[in-house]
């Protein structure tokens, strides 16, 4: 079931794998969300996870650098929660590895241009899976690139990913997503294409 509105998608269930995929040069997004899948959302519950306090956030963390940032998504692999501010035209070299947002809840947020994350072409930006759920809020995605699927952003698993006032740029995939890969049906591939206003980077 999926339901849209002018500048945001919701997608409410997983679905069938990837389509073939093309480059993402420019991709600009008002809201895409792609959310979380009841199943997986149970069987945290029955692991002790979902209902763990530590998934509520309080307050935003100013991270001016790389490894802070690393150290405090790093903190949420296992459950947890990461709120944390990107001041505006910081640029984060990640290098050549991706950032896990794994069962824990990650805001990444900045203000007026924004925040640039810059993958240097060497992997993709974000790897999002096993209920994690990711937001971010004016901040930009570069040059992500050497995956499979995803350049920027890989949502399996029951993954939610937000993408607010955010641009994906000069991002590529060997084979789906040039910007985003999810694992959702091709009516949400069609939504999402109307929302962003953009050629076929997000694929599902």
């Amino acid at each position: 079931t999926i339901f849209c509105r002018p500048g945001q998608v919701t997608t409410a269930r997983d679905g069938r794998a990837e389509q073939p995929s093309s480059k993402a040069r420019v991709q600009r997004f008002g809201t895409c969300t792609i959310p979380f899948s009841p199943f997986v959302a149970m069987l945290l519950l029955l692991l002790g996870c979902g209902a763990d306090a530590s998934f509520q956030c309080h307050g935003f963390q100013t991270v001016n650098t790389t490894a802070e940032l690393r150290d405090a998504v790093a903190k949420t692999v296992y459950g947890g929660c990461a709120a944390l501010h990107l001041p505006e035209g910081n640029v984060y070299h990640l290098g050549a590895t991706q950032l896990r947002v794994h069962v824990g809840n990650v805001t990444l947020r900045s203000e007026g241009a924004g925040a640039t994350l810059d993958a240097g072409g060497y992997s993709r930006h974000f790897d999002v899976a096993l209920g994690g759920k990711l937001q971010l809020e004016r901040v930009h995605l570069i040059n992500g690139g050497a995956e499979v699927s995803g350049g920027s952003a890989l949502v399996r698993y029951g993954g939610e990913l937000t993408v607010s006032d955010g641009v994906i740029a000069n991002s590529e995939a060997v084979g789906q997503g040039g910007a985003i890969a999810a694992q959702n049906d091709d009516a949400a591939l069609r939504k999402i294409r109307e929302a962003s206003s953009g050629a076929g980077d997000v694929h599902s």
